[in-house]
């Protein structure tokens, strides 16, 4: 996951896995996430206007096509939703691949992993 190259996906720099619990590394972006900005759930954050949602939708829906079909191994996400996207103080989307959830289910013993031709499907 750490070799996607877009503008518009957080690269995950690292993880941890100690003692049953999972970090995962990603740069600081101090915009929080979309689900707050968009639905005002955090005091520190005001709602965007219809004006600010438009240019992130096109940058996440950019970021999308570059994992489904620009990559040299597409892939398939799963798990976009707004608390997913994180923003920069610009209001720069960026798209995380990798989540927490995600990456528990990829260390779980039991966890049976399915790999489609060519793509890679996180979630």
């Amino acid at each position: 996951m750490s070799s996607l190259k877009h503008k518009n996906i957080t690269p995950l720099l690292g993880i941890c896995v100690e003692d049953n619990e999972l970090i995962s590394v990603y740069d600081f972006l101090s915009g929080g996430n979309l689900e707050e900005n968009l639905h005002g759930n955090s005091k520190e954050t005001a709602v965007l206007s219809w004006e600010l949602r438009f240019k992130p939708a096109v940058e996440i829906v950019e970021a999308l096509n570059y994992l489904h079909n620009e990559c040299s191994r597409p892939v398939i996400h799963r798990d976009v939703k707004s608390s997913n996207i994180r923003l920069s103080n610009e209001f720069e989307p960026k798209v995380v691949v990798m989540t927490v959830e995600n990456l528990h289910k990829c260390f779980n013993p039991q966890c049976i992993c399915f790999r489609c031709y060519r793509s890679v499907i996180c979630g």
